[in-house]
């Protein structure tokens, strides 16, 4: 499922990446200093961001925070790949389940009246 989406992670140790692969998880990719320029650009076509908080740069979590959406960032703070992949699996559920929510609110509301 979340191969499904291009997922943007921000900050954390670069090997983190390449363990995301051996787990199959390919559609990743990571902004670090050495690419804050491009990274930016990446993140606002990203479905959803990951910021490591344990390893990240304010004046790059800053720029992030300003071109991505609140309710498709995550903060994560560690290391553990299997624990990442779990949390944003359901981070992305808690997310559309929301929308689901809102929209069934919507609809229920347009038909009372």
């Amino acid at each position: 499922m979340l191969n499904d989406f291009k997922i943007l992670m921000v900050g954390g140790r670069t090997e983190l990446l390449s363990k995301l692969n051996e787990y199959g998880w390919t559609n990743v990719e990571q902004v670090d200093r050495s690419n804050l320029c491009t990274g930016v650009d990446v993140a606002r076509y990203a479905d959803f961001c990951v910021v490591n908080t344990r390893f990240i740069s304010h004046t790059l979590a800053k720029k992030v925070d300003a071109v991505t959406d609140s309710e498709r960032r995550m903060s994560y703070n560690g290391t553990n790949p299997e624990k990442l992949i779990m949390s944003l699996y359901d981070f992305v559920q808690k997310y559309f389940t929301k929308i689901i929510e809102n929209l069934y609110c919507e609809k229920r509301a347009v038909s009372l009246e």
